[in-house]
């Protein structure tokens, strides 16, 4: 569970049916009450479900039209840390939106260093999704 707390999985097993808070369990948890309960169809239905909670946990309250631009921001912020003495329009653009007193250059640091703990953290977790669904899969 998210606050270090046990999941007790006979407890959960014993109530099923049950609606389950996908953010509660870890998937380690949540694999071992799939098993448990032997129920791959609860398992496939509820773990699409897990891998988007923990998802929209990382990004937090972050609108999905600024989600879809972080590739772009990323390549861009890229780009102008290979030269910072080149013109970099777009990031200019968006410092002075964002009214920081941001140079380019600490702004495209900022977008890299944020790229890279949200891969970091993403990777993890869908790693973890791809083995829970793998071993629901040969089990």
């Amino acid at each position: 569970m998210l606050d270090g707390d046990q999941v007790e999985i006979d407890a959960l097993v014993a109530a099923q049916p049950v609606e389950i808070s996908m953010t509660e369990l870890t998937f380690d948890e949540f694999f071992a009450l799939a098993v448990k309960s032997n129920q791959a169809k609860f398992a496939l239905e509820n773990l699409d479900k897990k891998f988007k909670a923990d998802v929209q946990e990382i990004t937090g309250q972050v609108a999905m039209s600024e989600v879809v631009s972080w590739d772009k921001q990323e390549k861009l912020a890229k780009e102008h840390l290979l030269d910072t003495t080149k013109p970099a329009p777009q990031l200019q653009a968006l410092a002075d939106a964002r009214g920081f007193g941001e140079t380019t250059e600490a702004l495209a640091l900022k977008i890299v260093a944020n790229a890279e703990a949200y891969e970091k953290a993403y990777l993890t977790i869908l790693g973890a999704h791809q083995a829970v669904r793998k071993a629901i899969f040969t089990s």
